[in-house]
């Protein structure tokens, strides 16, 4: 409404380009001569109405253009036949057109750690904290040391906080770790009589 409001002003300023005839001219038919910057004005008037008028229109098309397309992405999504998945042989369904943006999105994988997001399908691979690279490439980096004090307790150093807290709940419960395989995450301890 606004912008036909708009055109209906500019078209009553531009229909006023006649009022300034150059007076000296005959009428007759034929093109009329009109003084310069009544024409550009006229002109820029006209120039102003056409955007006013398909300015709307442009947007509405773009916007429904847009959304088609983001449809057939999502179509595109449901029947590619790769995926889905084999455990539960689903295969994906876009409930959301806005899905195609989403895809390539993705920066960081956060999981809980009891595994109810991800039930315990996820495989360490490779993590770096404090310029330390731990996973495939340096199996070794990640032990429970056990530090003999000099009156002869034994205390645990980890880099991790769950296998510290693991080790020294078991000492408490008489129980010393013996070994531990970085490969297998195996832990051996042995029970200590009283």
């Amino acid at each position: 409404m606004a912008d036909i409001a708009y055109m209906n002003q500019f078209s009553c300023l531009s229909g006023l380009w006649f009022l300034m005839l150059d007076k000296g001219v005959p009428r007759h038919p034929g093109p009329l001569k009109v003084r310069p910057h009544w024409e550009a004005l006229a002109l820029q008037s006209e120039y102003v109405e056409l955007v006013a008028v398909n300015d709307s229109f442009i947007t509405t098309e773009y916007m429904v253009t847009l959304d088609l397309a983001k449809g057939v992405y999502a179509k595109f999504i449901d029947w590619d036949e790769q995926m889905f998945d084999r455990e539960t042989s689903y295969i994906s369904v876009s409930f959301s057109t806005a899905i195609s943006e989403d895809l390539g999105q993705v920066e960081y994988v956060l999981s809980d750690r009891t595994g109810t997001l991800t039930e315990n399908i996820m495989i360490f691979r490779r993590c770096c904290m404090s310029d330390t690279l731990y996973g495939e490439n340096n199996g070794d980096a990640l032990k429970v040391v056990p530090i003999k004090s000099n009156d002869g307790t034994i205390t645990y150093q980890a880099q991790s906080q769950d296998e510290e807290a693991l080790v020294t709940a078991a000492s408490k419960l008489n129980m010393v770790l013996a070994s531990k395989d970085s490969n297998t995450a195996g832990w051996l301890l042995f029970l200590i009589s009283d």
